[in-house]
């Protein structure tokens, strides 16, 4: 019954899946009992075979492998350009991008946005992209992100419901000339902190990493 709220699936669409993989009712309740069965006795197992002691040397020994960078979840419409566009065609495809900034802070959907002007044969191009490490995060450069450092020190300043202004990306060339490489416009649509910074924060991961390992020996 949680599964089915959780899922927003109705009887019939259970019923339909458990025929699709040849299971009953039955099968799935067992399999759900044996699966909550097995994770109070890993849980009981750890709370008899762990102290504070324990946690607090797993944690001491390596604690950024219990540390989640903060990340972003963001609109990203980007132009492309060939380096060899004239004055006129570059202003002309940043006023294409400013237009989309201004639909987005306007509040339009930005899938439906980006629907309307993707035009990948001149490099047109709007995606959603789903929980990239955050700009700035601790002890990672800037060109992590597969994103432009010109597009990450502009999100390293943004909140979630803000649009980004049109962003001008650029490469240098061996003589020292600087040519348009691209037009970006983000905006930011979620946002997750950082955890882990401590070990009360890490305990979950902590506690979730003995439990994978501790299963054969239960």
């Amino acid at each position: 019954a949680q599964l089915e709220r959780e899922f927003a699936l109705g009887d019939q669409r259970v019923d339909n899946l458990l025929d699709a993989y040849g299971m009953t009712r039955s099968d799935l309740e067992s399999y759900i009992y044996e699966a909550i069965l097995i994770e109070r006795l890993l849980e009981r197992f750890i709370d008899l075979n762990y102290t504070d002691a324990d946690w607090m040397n797993m944690y001491e020994q390596n604690p950024m492998a219990y540390r989640t960078p903060p990340q972003l979840r963001i609109a990203h419409y980007t132009v492309s350009l060939l380096g060899d566009e004239s004055g006129s065609a570059i202003r002309n495809f940043k006023d294409q991008a400013q237009d989309i900034r201004e639909r987005l802070r306007d509040g339009e959907n930005h899938q439906i946005v980006f629907n309307e002007v993707n035009d990948l044969e001149y490099g047109f191009f709007g995606t959603e992209m789903n929980w990239i490490t955050e700009a700035g995060a601790q002890n990672r450069s800037r060109e992590d992100y597969n994103l432009p450092i010109a597009v990450v020190d502009e999100l390293r300043k943004m909140k979630v419901g803000e649009v980004s202004k049109v962003i001008e990306n650029k490469w240098t060339a061996a003589n020292g000339q600087q040519y348009f490489d691209s037009f970006h416009v983000v905006k930011v649509l979620q946002a997750i902190p950082a955890s882990g910074e401590t070990r009360e924060e890490a305990m979950p991961m902590i506690r979730n990493t003995v439990m994978v390992l501790s299963r054969d020996i239960v």
